[in-house]
């Protein structure tokens, strides 16, 4: 029996301890090499985790000075991510969030050029049509009307099913009408009619219409 037993090892795992020999620098470098891989993998992982944790935590931060009317301190937060984030969409938040403050503070010249870094990071995309909707706003009031009416058109024509379209649609009539152009104000309006009926945007174009 216990022949048996070590003809069956010899058979089945000599060819294994063979190979094993014969290639075992080559075998070792390849485990050493996926291990360092898999060691990689978990490092990485570990510190995107903790770059995720410390950017949202100084924009909670800065969100939470705002509320406070504390602006100075909360721009320092963001300042901070958009420093130390470059390039990532962390920054691309950051620099929104900032860009809706300085808006709402009337800073609209501070506004239009944060929003113009926000559309070229191109990061987070989920952004892009707010950021480039405050772009618009920014150029609006500082009574820039070609350049609101072309980013307002450059979101209706990249952006075509996204919920801020109507509103879009409206900001664009409205430029047209404060530059004096009634006809293509009068089209927009048609069109609000014609692709949101018996809607909130509706209701606007057709009190327009009717003016």
């Amino acid at each position: 029996m216990k022949m048996k037993q070590n003809f069956d090892f010899i058979i089945i795992y000599k060819p294994i301890v063979d190979f094993y020999k014969k290639y075992q620098n080559w075998i070792l470098g390849i485990v050493s090499g996926c291990t360092l891989i898999i060691v990689l993998t978990i490092i990485v992982v570990v510190r995107l985790k903790q770059t995720q944790h410390r950017a949202w935590e100084k924009i909670s931060v800065a969100q939470g000075y705002f509320y406070q009317k504390n602006f100075n301190e909360g721009y320092k937060f963001l300042d901070e991510v958009i420093n130390n984030y470059r390039n990532t969409k962390y920054a691309g938040y950051a620099m929104y969030l900032k860009a809706t403050t300085l808006y709402d503070n009337k800073d609209f010249v501070a506004t239009k050029e944060l929003c113009k870094k926000i559309i070229q990071l191109k990061k987070p995309k989920v952004v892009q049509p707010f950021a480039m909707y405050l772009l618009g706003q920014s150029y609006q009031n500082l009574a820039e009307f070609n350049s609101a009416i072309e980013v307002y058109n450059k979101i209706i024509k990249t952006f075509p099913n996204h919920f801020i379209v109507p509103k879009v649609y409206e900001s664009l009539a409205n430029v047209y009408l404060l530059v004096g152009d009634t006809e293509n104000a009068k089209n927009v309006f048609d069109k609000m009619n014609i692709l949101y009926p018996a809607s909130y945007w509706s209701n606007i174009a057709q009190k327009n219409l009717t003016r």
